[in-house]
């Protein structure tokens, strides 16, 4: 379970009208277990990409504009 009680997978989804910003999209990764963020950065279509450590692995992610995070 992450700090906010969900499963690791999913993620609280914002607001309508809301928008992520760096800090916001690094809080919601660490929260979700994620380390040693790097490379956060937006792409054109407002999907925030990164690398991390989970689990003693590093991974891609991607966190969307609702604030979803996916790995892959």
């Amino acid at each position: 379970m992450s700090t906010f009680g969900l499963p690791e997978k999913q993620s609280q989804p914002l607001a309508k009208g809301s928008r992520l910003n760096r800090a916001d999209v690094q809080k919601r990764l660490e929260a979700a277990g994620y380390s040693g963020v790097v490379d956060l950065i937006q792409d054109p279509g407002g999907v925030w990409r990164a690398t991390a450590r989970k689990a003693n692995r590093t991974v891609t992610i991607r966190c969307d504009g609702s604030g979803t995070i996916t790995e892959g």
